[in-house]
């Protein structure tokens, strides 16, 4: 068994990112009479995910291109899995497990970015793009719609050779985040998990602006800190991460990490290690 060495101190740095917009989130929460169970449930999970981040990065190690078609596989079917579970006002984004209801979106999409990256032809990582945003239109899921779709297209761009298949890819993208926000779902928003923001603004306007720097200090590690061959994708993630977080403001939408919800955190990190992976 090969030594377990400590990662180095960009590994160590990057990986507490998440911790102050997760404490500021359970302050609010706490502050505001939310039950303990929730943002003890986010700090657990936030504090559990860089351990396992630090050990994952000593190692070093990420999916053999042989097994990626297995983890496409496993992806996409926990995404499906949405719909033959119980549905909300008609809305199918969660898989339930023991008690946890998990947003698969949330999950699985930083996966799929991962997988359109390291796809050697030119086809499976147009078909699945093309599944996973039909998948997330039917679900519906509007925040991770326009987060996902605009974030795999800058990964397809080059790949997309003739100008055709580019304007087509332009057109598929447009047309569906034009469908998806002409058509949002009716769920209202639970105050500690999409509004979180909000009622940090109803302590006091300078905890709300915090808030907000803190939630912005979140994507901005992918947009300067990819390195070699997986810059492309650190930028894409940055994206995904930024429209995300965007989409809590503008919809009833989770927001990641400072937000009550295991899913966030756990995409998040799926995330944060494949931005300090130095190859792919």
């Amino acid at each position: 068994m090969s030594a377990i060495k400590f990662p180095g101190w960009r590994v160590f740095r990057h990986s507490l990112i998440p911790l102050p917009a997760c404490l500021f989130g359970a302050y609010i929460m706490y502050h505001t009479g939310v039950s303990k169970v929730f943002w003890l449930t986010n700090l657990a999970a936030t504090i559990l995910g860089i351990l396992v981040t630090l050990f994952i990065q000593s190692r070093q190690k990420t999916f053999p291109a042989r097994n990626l078609n297995l983890v496409a596989g496993l992806s996409v079917g926990f995404l499906l899995l949405t719909f033959f579970n119980k549905d909300m006002y008609g809305v199918h984004r969660w898989v339930f497990a023991g008690g946890l209801n998990l947003n698969a979106g949330l999950i699985t999409c930083p996966v799929f970015l991962m997988l359109i990256v390291r796809q050697d032809d030119a086809l499976r990582p147009l078909l699945l793009f093309t599944i996973v945003t039909v998948i997330l239109l039917m679900q519906p899921d509007a925040s991770q719609v326009s987060a996902f779709s605009i974030a795999a297209m800058l990964l397809l761009w080059s790949r997309c050779k003739p100008p055709l298949h580019k304007v087509l890819l332009i057109l598929f993208v447009s047309a569906a985040n034009l469908y998806t926000w002409l058509n949002l779902d009716g769920l209202g928003p639970v105050d500690y998990v999409e509004r979180i923001v909000y009622l940090a603004g109803h302590i006091s306007k300078f905890l709300q602006y915090v808030a907000i720097v803190l939630l912005a200090l979140l994507a901005a590690p992918f947009f300067v800190q990819g390195t070699g061959s997986n810059s492309l994708l650190s930028f894409s993630l940055g994206v995904y991460f930024s429209i995300t977080l965007l989409s809590a403001f503008i919809g009833n939408f989770p927001v990641i990490i400072m937000g009550y919800g295991l899913s966030p955190v756990i995409g998040y990190f799926i995330g944060l290690n494949q931005l300090l992976f130095k190859k792919y």
